[in-house]
């Protein structure tokens, strides 16, 4: 006789796909009135999943048909075939609550997904709950799924086709911060970028938040200002045909970034088509362009202007990214983004119940009004078993979500091992090159190391005005110094006003070059090859001269030479370095040679100073 081995059974993990929490209704409409129409929804949706059965629990009026429908029709029910339903109606509490079970049939191909055959072992459990509220009618949708340890076949988050019925209804509605709706949100005032800023940044916000941007893209201003690494840049060419300073040229240029390339408009993702078809999964807005600035100055760096940028809800990571609007796989991304956004999310749904909760209650509530012993024993029998189902649930969901973290944590461990491994690589091919120029550079290239020091002193250059003090006390000791009055100048001015870089250039000049010819160092043409060679530019340093009859006016005076009481006198600033050539565009550094101390004192920088033509 054969024995028969039993079939094992499989472990279950659950975890929710769909998630939606929102408020039915506006603050006018009775919520009596709304909540009979969210109900008569959902009837509707159920019948339409059971056609072809005749199941008269499900009979229940139109949604149009709301207002001569009474609540007092509503009723708990219990169903088994086809498939398991529970309905729960507690009045005394307003609440209304549908569970249904159902296996994995797969799907049909649509615009945004492929055909799926179904997976064995798979079920769906759909949960739906209304509650009304002092907030007006609380809405709940929830999709758990359960399958055996080990599936990792795909599944969608599927939106119940009742929320987007509920939504467009007139006498309904949904309401997540903003209206649920077919369209994106348009922003095309002060007032409504406020709101829209007050919303991401809200902690009862539990869907995503997907903006189109119509202004004008901006590059990143900081990429133009990066500069080549020493490495990159030694490992770029042979030493013998190596030109720092034209390189630094190329990287930094001296205007203003090329507008971006202009595109067709018809070629931007379709905001429109993404909220039509997501609704419920995602909020969709569209700012104008003369909005686009606005938001950009609230949230910095992480918003693409001309772009598309998702904020995540604050309760659930917060994370910012971003999109280019013309990118094929744009509308791919963010749809996929959308349609799995609240899986396996830890999501609130305000005071809403759901099937188990309700279940729990309705026990409770038959315990109370219980009139026997044995009446007594079975409803509490009952409500330990509905907490049990509900706390086994529970724990099956955070079992699901920490697998999932585990599998994700191991992916990024061996993610970052690998990226470790081939970052050590190429630092030691790095360190290894940059050894083996630096090596070449030090057997007799003596022009070349100083270009590498004056490519290395650029990269300490500073950005603002205010900070060009430290930056010359840092770099030119011995050899320049700003006077106070002129570290004062500075401090008045607006950097955006200034050309910053242009400014250290000039101040670099007279520090180097200019002053070497002052001391015999280098000769003037020496001095003037240099200075076109790093510059791509001419400094052009002249005396001053003042009538002998007034004398130097006192803008061009600073205390400085002492004088024979022991204290600074007023000294004369008989040298100036211009740049530029209209009054628009005036560059002009005022100073002295103390020459006793081979030392170059700027008292004035970098505006004009009146002179007899500039009354």
């Amino acid at each position: 006789m054969s024995s028969v081995t039993p079939i094992k059974l499989q472990l279950n993990k659950r975890y929710p796909s769909y998630q939606l929490y929102a408020v039915a209704g506006t603050r006018q409409a009775d919520p009596e009135e709304v909540f009979k129409t969210c109900v008569l929804h959902t009837y509707k949706w159920l019948r339409a999943r059971f056609d072809g059965f005749a199941l008269e629990d499900l009979a229940f009026p139109d949604p149009s048909e709301s207002r001569s429908f009474d609540l007092s029709e509503l009723r708990s029910v219990s169903l088994t075939d086809p498939y398991p339903i529970e309905v729960f109606w507690l009045p005394e509490d307003k609440v209304w609550c549908l569970r249904l079970t159902e296996p994995d049939n797969g799907n049909t191909a649509t615009d945004f997904r492929p055909a799926r055959e179904g997976v064995a072992g798979r079920f769906f459990e759909t949960n739906v709950g209304y509650r009304i509220t002092e907030a007006g009618v609380e809405c709940g949708f929830n999709t758990v799924v359960s399958e055996p340890e080990g599936v990792d076949e795909h599944v969608e988050s599927f939106r119940l086709a009742c929320i987007k019925d509920i939504a467009r209804d007139a006498n309904a509605g949904l309401f997540h911060g903003y209206k649920l709706q077919d369209a994106p949100v348009s922003i095309g005032s002060g007032a409504d970028v406020k709101k829209l800023v007050r919303w991401i940044r809200s902690d009862e916000r539990q869907l995503p938040v997907i903006i189109s941007d119509l202004g004008t893209p901006k590059a990143d201003a900081k990429s133009f200002e990066a500069l080549p690494s020493v490495e990159d840049f030694l490992r770029s060419r042979p030493l013998n045909q190596i030109n720092l300073i034209s390189q630094i040229t190329a990287v930094r240029p001296s205007g203003p970034p090329a507008a971006p390339e202009s595109r067709d408009a018809g070629d931007r993702v379709d905001i429109k088509k993404l909220a039509r078809y997501r609704m419920g999964y995602a909020q969709y807005f569209l700012v104008e362009k003369d909005m686009s600035e606005l938001l950009r100055k609230e949230f910095a760096d992480g918003y693409r202007q001309g772009g598309l940028t998702v904020f995540e809800p604050s309760a659930l990571g917060a994370r910012v990214s971003s999109y280019d609007a013309f990118s094929e796989k744009t509308e791919q991304q963010l749809d996929a983004f959308a349609s799995g956004y609240s899986a396996k999310k830890p999501m609130t749904f305000g005071n809403v119940l759901f099937a188990a909760d309700a279940r729990e209650l309705s026990s409770r509530l038959v315990a109370d009004l219980a009139d026997s012993k044995e009446a007594l024993v079975r409803a509490y029998e009952e409500r330990i078993a509905a907490i049990n189902a509900r706390h086994e649930d529970e724990i099956s969901s955070y079992r699901a979500r920490l697998d999932d973290q585990v599998r994700e944590t191991a992916r990024l461990e061996k993610f970052i091992d690998n990226i470790q491994t081939q970052i050590a690589k190429e630092q030691m091919i790095r360190q290894k090159r940059h050894e083996e120029e630096l090596e070449r550079l030090s057997a007799g290239h003596e022009d070349a190391l100083k270009e590498l020091e004056l490519y290395r002193g650029r990269e300490r250059r500073p950005d603002d005005l205010k900070r060009i003090p430290e930056w010359v006390a840092a770099e030119f000791a011995g050899k320049l110094i700003l006077h106070e009055k002129a570290v004062d100048l500075l401090g008045d001015l607006k950097s955006g006003e200034w050309n910053v870089d242009l400014i250290c250039d000039a101040l670099e000049f007279l520090a180097t070059d200019y002053r070497d010819e002052l001391t015999g160092a280098i000769s003037e043409s020496q001095m003037m090859e240099n200075c076109s060679r790093k510059y791509g530019r001419p400094f052009d340093v002249t005396p001053l001269s003042f009538p002998s009859s007034g004398g130097a006016p006192k803008e061009y005076k600073i205390k400085y030479y002492v004088g024979y009481k022991g204290k600074p006198v007023e000294s004369v600033l008989d040298l100036h370095l211009r740049v530029g050539n209209t009054s628009e565009d005036l560059i002009r550094i005022y100073f002295l040679y103390d020459s006793e101390k081979k030392l170059i004192v700027v008292g004035s920088l970098p505006k004009h100073l009146p002179t007899l033509s500039y009354k």
